[in-house]
This record gives C-alpha cells, structure tokens and sequence, in this order.
C-alpha cells in the first residue's frame, strides 16, 4: 500500500527512532507524513466548513482538498 513502510522487523525499531528523530532516509517519507499529519491544529474547523458547506449553510469547499484517498479499492 501507498502509506507503508516496508522494513524488517529487526530493523523496525531503527526506522522508528530515525523516523522521530527526524533522520529520515528519503523525501518520499516527510512528504508522506506532511500528508497524513500536517492538518493538525484544523480538523476541528475543517469538519466544521464540511459540515456547513454538506448542510447548504457554508460555502468553504476547501476542507475536500485535504482528502487521501485510498489506492487500493475493495472488489465486489
């Protein structure tokens, strides 16, 4: 899957403190993480103007450009 990190389990716990101290072995990991955390401190006003703007009362749109979107879809 696209927000995984594939790694052995005897180096998961390297990856992880490299991961938190910021020594990161790619640009592909900051970007992946800038997308999954870098809302925090607006999801409480993003849900607010999607809430508004899905009610008709809010004309804010741009909450739906934080979306991630799954690559893999299930089969039915």
């Amino acid at each position: 899957m696209g927000y995984t990190f594939v790694c052995k389990k005897a180096d998961l716990r390297k990856e992880v403190e490299n991961y938190f101290n910021g020594d990161l072995p790619s640009e592909e990991l900051l970007k992946l993480s800038d997308d999954l955390f870098g809302n925090c401190g607006h999801v409480c006003s993003d849900i607010m103007d999607a809430i508004d703007y899905y009610t008709g009362y809010g004309d804010k749109a741009e909450f739906a450009t934080k979306r991630l979107l799954p690559i893999y879809k299930p089969f039915d």
